[in-house]
């Protein structure tokens, strides 16, 4: 499920495909912030097949704590 530039989602606009793994994909884009100002980032999707797992999920919101 690769995202194309341009997608939003929420107050994030994909740019491009930086990476992919075996359970998700790694994208640029810009956040949209106050005063139409906005900045870099990085958003890590997982991919569909591992969203429905309480196990996966938690996996997932302990690395962004993390990061």
């Amino acid at each position: 499920m690769s995202l194309d530039a341009g997608t939003r989602i929420g107050r994030y606009t994909i740019s491009r495909l930086i990476a992919q793994g075996g359970m998700a994909e790694v994208y640029r884009a810009e956040q949209d912030l106050t005063g139409g100002i906005t900045r870099p980032v990085a958003v890590k999707v997982i991919r569909p097949e591992y969203s429905e797992s309480s196990e996966f999920r938690e996996m997932f919101l302990d690395e962004a704590r993390t990061a």
